[in-house]
């Protein structure tokens, strides 16, 4: 688990004043209970963030808008919880609101969770049908963290219907999109220079992730894993392979992104087979 001690903002952020209002309610509600993280004040006195760091860099711009943690999911009640799983790669919750009424947030893989949605928050407020300008907007955007090392978010909701039970799994489709959050996953300290005294010792380095392509093969390249003559493969097309292209492919692999356990087994076995001996960390 990450710790993060943090200052608490003596007032809202300049940004967050720039959203409209019920855009920066429904931001800070899907930050603050859309979230497998906490935030506690220690016995010094200081804001502490706990979870991972994906959930430790939302808190925190969560809590940088100037918003209140604790009065954000005391004023919902937390109905159903659906944790991250490897095959949806997003995560949900249902929240009954004080007026009445559920409301669903969903979070995670850009593609996955905008592919859920039809409709989108404009600049105004407004929550207006997703079309193929607002869509190319939101992939550009995607595209674009990705391109710099971000690991990038969607975050979306949905207004359940009055019959909705919470014993049900949520919907998936017909989500309002929120917006797109970038994330940078610093490399760890002496990453690189590990990478290279493998290479220089004959020992081939294979990053598989369930990251965005993009944003893997970034990361890959500065790690110095992603080569000229390597290749990055996305899992659900290294899926599609039969066993002779599987032959030739994985041998030039060097990262494959959106991948599952059942790919990196894979993967691995067939390393394997070629008279290879694997780690994995």
């Amino acid at each position: 688990m990450n710790v993060k001690e943090v200052d608490l903002p003596t007032k809202a952020s300049s940004l967050f004043s720039e959203i409209p209002a019920s855009s920066g309610k429904l931001l800070l509600q899907t930050l603050f209970n859309n979230t497998g993280g906490e935030v506690i004040v220690n016995k010094y006195g200081k804001c502490e963030i706990l979870g991972t760091p994906t959930e430790t860099s939302l808190l925190e711009f969560g809590l940088s808008l100037g918003g209140d943690f604790q009065a954000e999911r005391q004023a919902v009640k937390l109905v159903r919880v659906e944790p991250f799983n490897s095959k949806k790669k997003q995560t949900g919750v249902v929240v009954e609101l004080p007026e009445g009424g559920l409301r669903a947030h969903t979070k995670d893989a850009s593609e996955i969770v905008l592919a859920a949605c039809n409709k989108v928050i404009n600049s105004n407020g407004d929550v207006i049908p997703l079309d193929e300008e607002s869509i190319n907007n939101l992939k550009a955007t995607i595209d674009q963290f990705a391109s710099e090392a971000l690991r990038t978010l969607c975050l979306a909701y949905m207004v359940l219907e009055s019959g909705f039970s919470p014993d049900n799994p949520l919907p998936h489709s017909g989500h309002t999109c929120i917006g797109i959050a970038g994330i940078k996953d610093p490399v760890c300290p002496g990453v690189k220079e590990s990478v290279a005294v493998c290479r220089s010792g004959g020992i081939p380095v294979r990053m598989v992730t369930g990251d965005n392509i993009n944003t893997a093969q970034a990361i890959a390249r500065e790690c110095g894993i992603l080569t000229d003559d390597g290749i990055a493969v996305e899992g659900p097309d290294f899926r599609e392979k039969n066993q002779e292209e599987l032959l030739q492919l994985i041998p030039k692999i060097q990262v494959m992104a959106r991948s599952s356990p059942l790919d990196k087994h894979t993967l691995v076995k067939h390393l394997c087979t070629f008279g290879e001996v694997v780690a994995v960390r």
